[in-house]
């Protein structure tokens, strides 16, 4: 019988496969999240969804059917209000704007998403008068946002301006991310 020794501690190989593939369950979630895992393989597990393959562009409902914002509505109606980004072309309007753009990397399982979402909120209220657009991405919808700024873990926030990221931050502490929007403003 072939196996693996590790330590005085033998393991036959017939007990290793069974290992991985629960290994491979728990892993493959977050891997394909992340855009890790090939689309092939995650459509194989099961995670996909009957038009996750596509892009965040292509899955919109209305992405055909609504104009795309311009700068000048983009400016007039975002004050004070947290944006909703659904697809890379919308995000591309906002990144051309003059102002700095504050992305929130999340996920509607994310507990602290969740619990951080409230000061973002008070946030986004306090720097209302400042030229900064607050915005949100859902990295489940949008994978293609989330590769691209390499998210690894949510919720993750990013600053962004005409020129690309200005800084960029991970994990759900409020005195971080206040720093982090503060040093961010202070920048731009």
């Amino acid at each position: 019988m072939s196996a693996i020794c590790i330590g005085g501690c033998c393991i036959p190989y017939s007990a290793i496969v069974p290992l991985l593939l629960v290994a491979l369950q728990f892993l493959a979630k977050p891997l394909y999240a992340m855009g890790l895992l090939p689309d092939v393989i995650a459509t194989k597990l099961g995670l996909t969804k009957s038009s996750s393959s596509k892009s965040c562009e292509e899955k919109s409902c209305c992405s055909e059917k609504v104009a795309p914002r311009t700068e000048s509505s983009v400016s007039s109606t975002l004050e004070k209000e947290i944006v909703e980004i659904t697809s890379s072309d919308e995000l591309d309007i906002y990144k051309s704007s003059k102002k700095l753009l504050l992305l929130k990397m999340t996920a509607d399982w994310c507990k602290p998403c969740k619990a951080i979402q409230p000061l973002y909120e008070s946030l986004c209220q306090e720097y209302a008068s400042q030229d900064v657009i607050f915005a949100t991405v859902d990295v489940d919808e949008c994978d293609d946002i989330a590769g691209e700024y390499g998210v690894a873990m949510m919720p993750t926030f990013v600053a962004l301006n005409q020129n690309g990221v200005v800084e960029k931050m991970s994990g759900s502490n409020e005195a971080r991310l206040q720093d982090f929007v503060k040093r961010a403003v202070a920048s731009h």
